[in-house]
């Protein structure tokens, strides 16, 4: 008689795959609800793309499945990334940088060595080989600048890079950007657009070059960036 009880295998795996689960449930609930995708469209996505909700969210758009609808998004107040991958200050950004006019730092020979599902940019770059965006994002934690993943998605490919690279937590990687478009911070490990007081001095600094250099036409400084 066959025993009642689940092998020990499937046991161990079970907390995992209830996880893995969740996740997705999770995922589906933010591609529908808060972005406004169709079920079908969201699900489709996330077998394709796993629960990761902005990878999702961008091969809906990029494969013609469902349209933004701008609707209502509401930023997570308790992100548990900002602490350890929040490592620009207010203080280390010079005056002389314009963040309303930036360039995706990204050139053809930072492309992607790690075979993952990103490769190379989903855009050509020019023929000097850099990417030409003026979109752009730059990491909390190294200061690099790269566009958004609704130009080439150079800003995804350097988290992904980040998280195989990062010795001090692979898992993670630079995971934390803020838009220099809207200011916004995003947080690529939570898939959620992120609020907190500790984000505060920053995002006030920025608002301050931003609106110094609006109707000036100096170039920007490059942010002091760490090895990647």
């Amino acid at each position: 008689m066959a025993s009642s009880n689940p092998p020990a295998a499937a046991a161990a795996a079970s907390p995992q795959c209830d996880e893995s689960l969740a996740r997705k449930w999770a995922a589906l609930e933010q591609l529908t609800q808060v972005y406004g995708f169709e079920a079908g469209a969201a699900k489709q996505a996330i077998e394709v793309c796993g629960p990761d909700v902005e990878a999702a969210c961008a091969f809906i758009l990029d494969s013609g499945l469902g349209q933004d609808q701008g609707g209502p998004v509401v930023p997570i107040d308790n992100c548990p990334h900002l602490q350890d991958h929040v490592k620009i200050s207010a203080s280390g950004v010079d005056d002389s940088f314009s963040p309303s006019s930036t360039c995706c730092s990204y050139t053809t020979t930072a492309e992607s060595t790690t075979g993952g599902a990103t490769g190379k940019a989903k855009a050509d770059v020019d023929d000097t080989g850099m990417c030409p965006s003026k979109e752009n994002w730059f990491c909390l934690e190294c200061g690099v600048l790269r566009c958004s993943r609704y130009v080439n998605g150079h800003g995804l490919m350097h988290w992904e890079e980040t998280k195989k690279s990062n010795a001090d937590s692979p898992a993670v990687g630079h995971c934390v950007a803020l838009s220099l478009s809207d200011l916004s911070v995003w947080c690529y490990h939570c898939g959620a657009y992120v609020t907190h007081p500790s984000l505060n001095p920053i995002l006030k600094r920025m608002e301050e070059l931003k609106f110094m250099h609006l109707d000036t036409k100096k170039p920007a400084a490059a942010l002091p960036t760490a090895s990647e």
